[in-house]
C-alpha cells in the first residue's frame, strides 16, 4: 500500500509539473506574441507621424493651392483630402492596435508595466490626437 500511495504522489507531481511547464510556455508565447505586435504597431505608428501624414498634408495644401489659383478642379483636392482622412483613421487603428498589443501583453505578465513604456507611444497618442 505504501509504494502505491508513493506512486500516486509521485504522478501526481509529474503532472503538476508538466501543467506548470505547459502553463509557462503558454505566457512565454503569449508574451512574445504581444511584445511583436507592439513592436510592429509602434514602428507603423512612427511611419505615419514622419512621413505620411506630413505627405498627406503636403499634398492636400497643395491640392488647394493648385484649386484656388484654378490650375486643377475641385476633383484633386477632394481626393487629397481623402487620402489624407483615410490615413489619419489608420493611424488610429495603428494606436489602437499598440494599446490593445499593450493591454495583451500585461494580461500575459499578470500586471501593469512599469511606466517606462509610456516613453515609448507614439508622440500624437500622448497628445491626445
Amino acid at each position: 500500500v505504501y509504494v502505491n500511495v508513493t506512486a500516486i504522489k509521485e504522478n501526481a507531481v509529474v503532472q503538476k509539473r508538466k501543467a506548470l511547464e505547459d502553463l509557462l510556455e503558454e505566457v512565454t508565447q503569449d508574451v512574445g506574441q504581444a511584445l511583436r505586435r507592439m513592436r510592429t504597431s509602434a514602428t507603423l505608428a512612427g511611419l505615419y507621424e514622419d512621413e505620411v501624414l506630413p505627405n498627406d498634408t503636403a499634398n492636400a495644401e497643395g491640392a488647394k493651392a493648385l484649386y484656388e489659383t484654378g490650375e486643377q478642379n475641385i476633383l484633386v483636392l477632394v481626393e487629397a483630402q481623402q487620402a489624407m482622412i483615410q490615413h489619419r483613421r489608420r493611424y488610429a487603428d495603428t494606436l489602437r492596435d499598440y494599446a490593445f498589443a499593450l493591454v495583451d501583453l500585461e494580461l500575459a505578465i499578470g500586471g501593469r508595466l512599469p511606466t517606462v513604456h509610456e516613453e515609448a507611444l507614439p508622440e500624437a497618442e500622448e497628445e491626445g490626437n
